[in-house]
């Protein structure tokens, strides 16, 4: 199971799952993806963090979506976390351009599972998130640090290093609707003014 579900390029095995049968509503797992594309109508480069889990804030039904902890073992199947924390990255959107993060309308749990060798252990599970608004916030900075980060994985616009605390900060936030459907919002950064 990937819990970088947010991340670009990121795939989950609960797709997997899904097709073998093993995912359905009456198991509370019903995939419901959601578009998130994300636009910088600035005239300034804008980058974004994708080292966590899940980048964007969202808060609904219930409150916040707690982020997922990936030293947790997997719950479905239980099996142990190999706890490699993804090292740190941003992305980078280009002026006028827009970069798209999926959410399959779930929500993590933590829960125990028992392993193959007979122990429990803590796990994480991914469950079907309730259905209605969502709040969604973004940050984005004008800068990265280090300036000269290498390029991360091949990926052209994606970068090691952090998102530089001391640069203009801008905002990409709006609510959005978690239905039974696909669907496709968008939202654009907002800079703080004089940015």
């Amino acid at each position: 199971m990937c819990l970088l579900a947010w991340t670009l390029g990121c795939t989950s095995g609960a797709r997997d799952a899904e097709a073998n049968g093993a995912s359905s509503p009456a198991h509370g797992k019903l995939e419901r993806t959601v578009t998130l594309r994300f636009v910088n109508p600035t005239a300034h480069d804008l980058y974004v963090s994708v080292t966590d889990a899940l980048p964007p804030t969202l808060v609904g039904p219930g409150g916040a979506l707690p982020r997922p902890d990936p030293c947790l073992a997997t719950c479905d199947p239980c099996e142990p976390a190999a706890c490699e924390l993804p090292s740190a990255r941003v992305r980078r959107v280009g002026p006028g351009q827009a970069f798209d993060v999926e959410w399959r309308g779930q929500r993590s749990v933590e829960s125990a599972c028992g392993l193959a060798t007979g122990e429990s252990t803590a796990c994480t599970a991914a469950l079907a998130a309730p259905p209605g608004a969502y709040r969604v916030e973004l940050e984005a900075r004008r800068a990265r640090s280090p300036a000269d980060g290498a390029a991360a994985g091949g990926a052209l616009d994606v970068f090691e290093g952090v998102l530089e605390p001391a640069s203009p900060r801008c905002v990409a936030t709006g609510e959005i609707t978690l239905g039974d459907a696909p669907a496709t919002f968008e939202l654009r950064f907002v800079c703080a003014q004089g940015s």
